[in-house]
């Protein structure tokens, strides 16, 4: 029997953070702006920042709908920045925060799958994390530091999930109502994370790994959580003509999201949902399977269950899945792989060992091919939409120094940040607006000055510059450490070897 790793796991998931942070600063050195963008401006600029200036801002307001969401957690976040920053509103800064937010969920994902798996295995699912994260798969999420609303979603899930997993007494009861409550501020759809969290508990409740009146406790303050989720979801009517229209329409949409990342080719992107199907069976036996199974089981759950919001809500004519939905379907493949990698450890022994290495090669190039053609697809995406931001830019420079609003009205689609001309030209001649400009935007403009640049600015902007040698040097330092540590340090922990009851 393989015997277990004693090294600590925080060396992997210190690299990875470093290496994906890295990557995706470089990116954002490459492609982003410090232009705000489309929602930006009334979601941050008009409703955040502007109140905040002028000594009017309320809980209420950080709590208020926007859309069909409350994003409490993200403009906690962003409002934090924008005071750290002199009151000055640059994107780029709040993109910086979000990547390297994201980097550090990545990594924690990443040193929890080390600890339950041997090098083998942690080197193949290593390669896919790699391709995963280090090409800008999610690129709007990337670029726009408002869509840190998607990484608090997801942190607060996976954690809630990863409570719900563990949980033995009342004490991470209260913790997982308390975890789970607060994820309900950031998008609509984390309403559908207790009910993953629920199928988790149910599961431990009928193998007997969790006692009956700690489980039935959890599953009674889950309902409480959805039932508030619930009641806090926003009625927004100007967003109904996006729902999927009918019964066939939400099966074409739910049939494509779960294609990805094949959107052309659904049978293959179908095919990476088939390790969490293997591990079916074994919900339904008396018997514990392992903890960290039963977590990536409910990680597909989840993911499931997002599809099935996004056909229903953005169903209407959906054939390509939209960038800023691909951070949290990514999620799956890493899953399923990881799953499909336990399952192949655990048929070693048995006659028809080879028929499932080929299966598990396949689901894994499978996953490699469909993510990494994605993320140089998402670079092409990239480049078109940093000249329309250059477009963006100058039509708004244009604006500031003439205050005249033919310089923003009638241009082509997307030639200006924002859908409506005449809201743009409003928000733009707010006094309160132009002092917390970035100086890019503003410097051209006739007696306005504008910021000279935020202490977070400074810093932000010296970080990029950086991005590219940084990433190059942690590239090379990690590549050397990942083989040193995954093929050279030790079995690890065989998978599965842990059950729910150790």
């Amino acid at each position: 029997m393989d015997t277990h790793s004693k090294a600590p796991v925080w060396p992997i998931a210190l690299a990875i953070f470093l290496l994906v942070g890295a990557s995706r600063l470089m990116w954002l050195s490459l492609f982003a702006t410090d232009l705000p963008y489309w929602d930006q401006w009334d979601g941050e600029g008009w409703a955040l920042y502007r109140p905040f200036q002028l000594g009017t801002l309320g809980l209420s307001d950080l709590l208020a709908a926007h859309n069909e969401h409350r994003i409490f957690w993200p403009r906690v976040t962003l409002l934090a920045l924008f005071a750290a920053n002199g009151d000055e509103w640059n994107n780029l800064v709040a993109a910086s925060v979000s990547s390297l937010f994201f980097a550090a969920i990545i990594a924690i994902l990443a040193a929890h799958a080390a600890r339950t798996m041997a090098c083998r295995e942690r080197s193949a699912l290593g390669l896919l994390l790699i391709v995963a994260t280090l090409l800008p798969v999610g690129w709007e999420n990337l670029i726009t530091g408002f869509q840190i609303a998607f990484f608090w979603m997801i942190g607060f899930a996976l954690a809630t999930l990863a409570i719900a997993s563990s949980a033995r007494s009342l004490t991470a009861v209260a913790a997982l109502f308390v975890v789970s409550c607060a994820g309900l501020l950031t998008l609509a759809s984390s309403v559908l994370t207790p009910f993953a969290a629920a199928f988790v508990v149910g599961t431990r409740l009928w193998q007997g790994d969790l006692r009956m009146r700690t489980g039935l406790t959890a599953l009674v303050a889950l309902c409480v959580v959805a039932v508030i989720g619930y009641a806090l979801l926003p009625n927004f009517a100007a967003h109904d003509s996006l729902k999927a229209q009918s019964a066939s329409e939400f099966v074409r949409a739910l049939m494509a999201v779960l294609a990805w990342p094949f959107p052309g080719w659904w049978p293959a992107g179908w095919l990476l949902w088939l390790p969490s199907l293997l591990w079916l069976p074994s919900l339904f036996r008396r018997e514990p399977i392992p903890r960290h199974v039963l977590l990536a089981l409910a990680i597909c759950l989840w993911v499931l269950m997002q599809c099935v919001a996004i056909a229903a809500s953005r169903g209407q004519g959906l054939e390509i899945v939209p960038h800023r939905y691909v951070d949290v379907l990514m999620l799956a493949p890493l899953a399923n792989v990881y799953l499909m990698l336990i399952w192949l450890v655990r048929r070693k022994v048995t006659h028809d060992a080879t028929v499932w290495r080929y299966g598990a090669s396949t689901v894994l190039v499978l996953s490699i091919a469909g993510l990494g053609t994605a993320g140089f697809s998402a670079i092409g995406d990239l480049g078109e939409r940093q000249v329309l931001a250059q477009i963006q830019t100058d039509n708004v420079r244009a604006y500031l120094a003439s205050g005249d609003p033919s310089a923003l009205a009638n241009k082509p689609y997307r030639h200006i940040p924002y859908p409506d001309a005449s809201r743009l030209a409003m928000i733009l001649g707010d006094p309160a607006i132009r002092t917390m400009l970035p100086a890019s935007l503003v410097a051209h403009a006739s007696g306005r000055r504008g910021n000279s640049g935020g202490a977070l600015t400074i810093a932000t902007s010296a970080l990029l510059r950086w991005s590219g040698w940084i990433f190059a040097m942690l590239s090379m330092l990690v590549a050397v450490f990942l083989t040193a540590r995954w093929l050279r340090g030790g079995p690890g922990t065989p998978p599965g070897a842990n059950n729910g009851s150790s």
